[in-house]
């Protein structure tokens, strides 16, 4: 009778690294006799021992070796990847609705397999301590800080939409234009649906007022590093084209109920598009078939204000997985709590999240009557380019109405005033880079 062995390891932590992924490997089908090993080389990668007894060997019939991962990072299925004993890689797969678990067709045979996992954060912006966003003049008492969101919102909302589905272009956007709303759609540009309606998708893109995002050229995963190389680029490059004057960076989504197959970790091919992963964070499923999907956006949309986070509502067909009438309700919700949100785009918040997680303030009194303003990004403008907002909190003895900001050039920075917690904040909008300001009172 056949068995299964599966042996589940987890990584001890230690001074000198944090908790690694769990790794739960197995055989299928389980030969008789076979068994499976794992053993830790580091927090990144692992050895895999597969021992079959020569009297159950398969013939020429492969095995599937899977693998399991607890993930230590999210969004495991962009960084793994599979090599044999002689270092080579081989082709991974992996399923939308298992994104931590990825097989391996393997000869019916003993051997050695390693798996190796990318670390996500490599290359990315610096993640600095949340002080470095704020600072204080102690001559003036001049407070300056980034905003948690642009425009000094109390909350994040992008509304997203999958698939490109015909009711996108016909009914989704004409009604979010009616509130004045942006929303994130995630097209398959080879698709028919798309392909039927290109001039109308074409126009939309033209008139700036929406975002896209690259949800693969046909919705239907991919077999090889080739055709996963086709099914992203080509989609990037097809929305590079209808925006030809934004940042490169896009959101990215590999679409529900595909297969995926490619040998390096697919992370590598989204970096060379400049996509970023659009999963994680504080998100609803708006399909109707889940039941009072309008009172769960609301209780949720107000849970992001009260948090302070970012909110996401997605949508696949309007008038199908949800009714107008629904659709409309969420966009009056919307508008009631309008004054509390920055409702943008998913890579506008993205954006605005990155450089603010990597940017810093510091500032220094040049007289009685004017503070120096020092803003540090650590993020990439060709590709960061979402303007920052400032909240400043001018001292006692200064009004805020008569505050005014100039850049290192003495241009002139536009400037608002908004009630704080504190009394009276001045905010001004600066772009993600290295810059110099200067801040005085009338």
């Amino acid at each position: 009778m056949c068995h299964l062995c599966v042996l589940v390891l987890m990584l001890a932590t230690s001074a000198a690294c944090a908790q690694p992924a769990g790794v739960t490997a197995e055989l299928l089908p389980p030969p008789e006799g076979a068994t499976v090993s794992v053993q830790p080389e580091g927090p990144l990668r692992t050895r895999i021992e597969v021992t079959c007894p020569g009297d159950t060997a398969q013939g020429d019939a492969p095995l599937t070796l899977r693998l399991d991962i607890t993930p230590r990072w999210p969004h495991y299925y962009l960084d793994v990847a599979v090599l044999d004993a002689d270092g080579q890689f081989l082709p991974c797969t992996w399923r939308s609705s298992e994104r931590n678990r990825v097989e391996v067709a393997i000869p019916a045979a003993s051997g050695t397999y390693f798996l190796q996992i990318t670390d996500p954060r490599a290359g990315r912006p610096p993640l600095l301590d949340e002080a470095h966003r704020s600072a204080r003049d102690p001559a003036t008492g001049l407070q300056a800080s980034i905003c948690r969101w642009f425009d000094g919102r109390a909350a994040a909302l992008s509304f997203r939409f999958d698939d490109s589905h015909p009711t996108h272009i016909l009914k989704a956007v004409p009604m979010l234009r009616e509130y004045g709303f942006t929303g994130t759609f995630f097209i398959n540009p080879g698709t028919g649906d798309y392909l039927a309606h290109a001039e109308d998708w074409a126009a939309c893109a033209a008139q700036g007022d929406q975002e896209f995002a690259n949800h693969s050229m046909h919705h239907r995963g991919a077999d090889s590093d080739e055709e996963a190389e086709r099914e992203i680029g080509d989609a990037s490059r097809h929305i590079w084209g209808l925006f030809p004057d934004r940042s490169p960076l896009l959101a990215w989504s590999e679409g529900g109920g595909t297969v995926w197959t490619h040998t390096r970790p697919l992370r590598e091919i989204l970096d060379r598009y400049h996509l970023f992963d659009a999963y994680g964070g504080r998100a609803i499923s708006m399909a109707d078939a889940y039941g009072e999907r309008v009172d769960a956006y609301r209780q949720g949309l107000d849970e992001a204000i009260a948090t302070g986070e970012w909110f996401t509502a997605l949508f696949h067909q309007i008038g199908e997985s949800i009714s107008e009438d629904n659709f409309r309700a969420v966009l009056e919700l919307t508008r009631e709590r309008q004054d509390a949100l920055w409702i943008a785009g998913m890579a506008a918040v993205h954006k605005y999240r990155t450089e603010r997680d990597a940017a810093s303030l510091s500032c220094a009194a040049m007289d009685a009557d004017s503070v120096r303003l020092t803003v540090t990004c650590g993020t990439d403008a060709a590709l960061y380019d979402q303007p920052l907002t400032i909240a400043i909190t001018p001292p006692e003895s200064w009004t805020a109405d008569a505050l005014h900001v100039a850049d290192a050039d003495g241009a002139a920075v536009p400037t608002r005033v908004r009630p704080g917690p504190d009394g009276l904040t001045v905010l001004f909008d600066v772009p993600p880079v290295d810059a110099v300001y200067v801040i005085g009172r009338g």
